[in-house]
């Protein structure tokens, strides 16, 4: 009697702790840019007529690489040093908006707005498409 108490109490305890938690991941723009500080993994140019894009990315300073992107809630953008500092340049800060269909980021700083398509957004990457003059920018982000 006292093995199959045992026994039921086991299973019972097993199968309570096999349970998985069920998280619902957001898809929300607004939260997804906001969750957290996104850094640069990847980043090319294409230009007009060129078939193929170029890395960009491997040629940047290290001390680039690591910078942080950061969205805050109150709208307002920072880009600041990682843990590889640049020396003395300033951080850059600015305010950003997501357009209404929520496809692209408004971003300014200073005077001057750029958009960004936003190619990919998910948890945990961000992917975005600017055009700038001739050439087409594709850069990734991660956290």
């Amino acid at each position: 009697m006292k093995r199959i108490i045992f026994l039921s109490l086991f299973l019972v305890t097993m199968s309570l702790l096999s349970c998985k938690k069920e998280t619902t991941q957001t898809t929300d723009p607004f939260k997804l840019l906001t969750k957290d500080v996104w850094i640069m993994t990847a980043n090319t140019y294409q230009k007009d007529l060129d078939p193929s894009p170029t890395d960009a990315f491997s040629g940047m300073q290290d001390c680039l690489k690591d910078d942080e992107y950061q969205f805050l809630s109150d709208r307002k953008y920072y880009r600041t040093d990682g843990p590889t500092s640049c020396g003395n340049l300033p951080g850059i800060s600015g305010s950003w908006q997501l357009s209404a269909d929520e496809k692209k980021i408004l971003l300014t700083i200073g005077s001057a707005t750029k958009e960004y398509e936003i190619v990919e957004l998910t948890q945990n990457k961000l992917v975005t498409r600017m055009l700038d003059y001739r050439n087409t920018w594709v850069s990734t982000y991660t956290h």
